[in-house]
């Protein structure tokens, strides 16, 4: 068993768009990766207002051509959504829902 000591180091990357059911504690998250790149985490911070969120990638050390690779990442929430806001937390920009 590992045991995590410090964050995963990595990029903060921009979440594109979510889409979540009426109800459901999952959301799926649209994020735009590099060819190689890796998801390392998630966070999620909720408040009544609005759901925040950072995905954080290691990028591939290998040279690669410049193309976007979407890429969806879930997270669980303590409580659906229902009106909350969902923003990046890189900008504090709403992210659409899909």
């Amino acid at each position: 068993m590992y045991q995590l000591t410090s964050a995963p180091e990595g990029r903060s990357v921009p979440v594109d768009s979510y889409h979540t059911e009426p109800g459901s504690r999952t959301a799926r998250l649209q994020v735009t990766l590099g060819i190689g790149d890796k998801v390392v985490d998630t966070e999620v911070v909720e408040s009544s207002e609005a759901v925040t969120v950072t995905v954080k990638v290691q990028e591939s050390s290998e040279t690669r051509e410049d193309i976007g690779i979407p890429t969806q990442v879930d997270i669980v929430l303590s409580e659906p959504i229902g009106d909350r806001r969902v923003v990046n937390s890189i900008d504090g920009a709403t992210i659409p829902a899909v």
